[in-house]
């Protein structure tokens, strides 16, 4: 591996341990200790992949990624700052670890799979889509394989704002409702318009929050 990419991995670590410890902070200068060094390190990470970012294959998705963590870190440091007293629940802390570790694991399985296409983050869902609308409409009784498409855009989900994440999962699972019915019955023209049209839909959500997300 380039060492370039090995050292981005490690300063990926170092934020995820803090991140930790940031989830386990239980007064607020702990708490705010825990943030600056975090922006710290943060900043590291993206001054260590800002050279390589222009022909990199990973850039959309790790930009993607970075929005998401700037979000995540502009909400912990309001909720540190609007209270005199530290009131951040200990649910609330887990959830904006758990993000924001799943964030920088993203970025860091990204990275380590430098063989990837450079597409945006949609793009091998949209060819998963694709493939699988192409052969429902070709004759014969061929079912397509929906897990590639189905793993991207839950893996978009967990991305997005609570009401883009229910609405794909809930896509999700009526593609694979209509999978398992065209399992029973593959003559059934029914059952390959409402499958199509379940993924079609899919697609639909799944376009809408990514564009949220690069608004956002």
């Amino acid at each position: 591996m380039d060492p370039r990419l090995q050292e981005i991995l490690s300063s990926i670590e170092m934020c995820i341990t803090t991140t930790k410890l940031m989830e386990q902070a239980m007064d607020k200068n702990t708490s705010i200790q825990q943030l600056r060094l975090m922006l710290r390190q943060v900043s590291h990470c993206i001054f260590l992949m800002e050279p390589l970012l222009p022909s990199a294959n990973w850039r959309d998705k790790v930009v993607l990624c970075l929005s998401q963590i700037r979000k995540i870190l502009l909400l912990y440091s309001r909720v540190i700052n609007t209270t005199a007293e530290y009131t951040m629940s200990k649910d609330t802390r887990w959830y904006l670890s758990n993000r924001m570790q799943f964030c920088l694991n993203e970025i860091a399985c990204i990275i380590s799979a430098d063989t990837v296409e450079n597409e945006p983050s949609t793009g091998a869902f949209i060819s998963g889509v694709d493939s699988a609308l192409q052969m429902l409409a070709m004759p014969g009784n061929a079912i397509p394989n929906v897990e590639p498409l189905l793993c991207q855009a839950l893996t978009i989900a967990k991305l997005s704002n609570t009401m883009n994440a229910n609405e794909i999962t809930a896509g999700c699972q009526q593609v694979i409702k209509e999978r398992d019915k065209l399992q029973q019955d593959r003559n059934n023209q029914l059952n390959i318009m409402t499958m199509t049209g379940a993924i079609e839909l899919l697609e639909r959500r799944v376009n809408t929050a990514v564009l949220v997300l690069f608004i956002q």
